[in-house]
């Protein structure tokens, strides 16, 4: 066994191997045994726990699993990559296992009480970015040098919440927000989300305010979501960012091809001041005003935006009230996040492995490194765990 420390030491404990028929046919996945005692302990690859804690905290912080080597080098820690990698993996796997158990509780209604955001003012923030993942199986010839087949490289959204307290102002108060993130459906995010609000107290906080961008993939299921974590929903105010809803002012401008660029920044530094000021009939209006010739069906999906979220963009009403009316928290989440580790040129990651480094990644940002470790290493965790086997996640985008 590895330790902390560095030393190693030599343990007889019983192992147990999955059953497997007296004669095998075919290949297949034969599966890997495990050491109940261990498991129990926390271990994780014949790694202590305060050493796999170390070891998976490296590449969830550093830009590679080669330099989290160089990093516990530096400690007196001599792994390969190879080991990094596979106790790092592994202790993502068990961070996704606990975070399925928190879901399930939630279901079953045990949101385990009164969280610290219960009776403060909270805004929870969405929204997606993108990553390339890797698909293997690619048909077709193999290359003739490394006399391997191709893969496929599809972008993933990773879909990222921010829930953070903030004051009467609308600044932020809190020092690192909460953070979530995965790559599986919508749907399946907003039972992950509504799981974390409701065990942080975000159902039983004195305002929230709900955030993102004009993705109907968020306010499809902001109802749903509401109901989930049992908020009154007088207590909460929806929110389109600012920022957004003036880039499709910007959209809109553009559909007019015949005019100059000075006129264009004219008609949009005007129609922004009534969408700053909150009066978004008047904006209707000026781009009602377009739908003109061949351009007329482009220009009506536009204000549709603007029509049927008309109540979400009063922003004066919301600075008065002091509320959040931007969605910079999640949007530099997702840099923070998402981007400076899962996204880079040549960088392609397989789903799971992209789900697990997705999961420490957005504990270690939110400040919440240890409370991973007392949820992950803790015998009530490490019982029963299946080694090696990946969870049942839903592939959808």
């Amino acid at each position: 066994m590895r330790l902390l420390g560095g030393s190693q030491a030599t343990v007889l404990t019983p192992y147990v191997a999955p059953a497997r028929p007296a004669r095998r046919t075919r290949r297949g996945a034969g599966g890997s045994g495990a050491y109940p005692v261990l498991d129990h302990l926390g271990f994780v690859e014949r790694t202590s726990p305060a050493l796999a804690a170390e070891v998976a905290r490296q590449p969830a912080a550093l830009a590679s699993f080669r330099e989290a080597e160089d990093g516990l080098a530096a400690r007196g820690l001599e792994l390969d990559v190879k080991t990094i990698r596979r106790v790092s993996e592994h202790v993502g796997e068990r961070a996704l296992r606990v975070r399925d158990a928190f879901v399930e509780a939630f279901e079953r209604g045990e949101d385990g009480g009164r969280g610290e955001l219960a009776g403060k003012r909270v805004a929870a923030v969405f929204d997606g970015g993108r990553t390339r993942t890797r698909v293997s199986g690619k048909r077709g010839r193999r290359r003739r040098k490394t006399r391997r087949r191709g893969f496929a490289t599809p972008w993933r959204e990773p879909k990222v919440l921010a829930l953070y307290e903030f004051d009467e102002h609308g600044k932020k108060t809190t020092r690192e927000p909460f953070y979530e993130g995965t790559f599986e459906s919508w749907d399946d995010a907003f039972r992950i989300v509504a799981a974390e609000c409701a065990r942080r107290g975000a159902g039983e906080a004195r305002e929230l305010v709900i955030a993102g961008d004009g993705s109907p993939n968020i306010w499809d299921r902001v109802d749903a979501f509401v109901e989930a974590i049992g908020i009154d929903p007088a207590r909460v105010t929806r929110i389109i960012d600012f920022y957004h809803a003036r880039e499709h002012l910007t959209d809109l401008a553009s559909l007019c091809v015949n005019w100059s660029a000075k006129r264009r920044q004219y008609w949009i530094a005007r129609v922004k001041r009534h969408l700053k000021a909150g009066r978004i009939e008047r904006v209707i209006e000026a781009g009602e005003a377009l739908r003109i010739g061949r351009r007329s069906p482009a220009v009506e999906k536009a204000i549709d935006h603007f029509r049927s979220r008309k109540e979400s963009m009063r922003f004066a009403d919301f600075r008065a009230r002091g509320l959040p009316i931007g969605t910079g928290v999640v949007e530099s989440a997702i840099r923070r996040i998402v981007n400076l580790r899962l996204k880079g040129p040549g960088i392609f990651w397989e789903v799971d492995n992209a789900e697990r480094m997705l999961a420490l990644r957005a504990q270690l940002k939110s400040g919440r490194w240890r409370e991973l470790e007392d949820h992950v290493f803790a015998p009530a965790a490490a019982a029963g765990l299946r080694r090696l086997l990946p969870r049942e996640r839903t592939r959808a985008a």
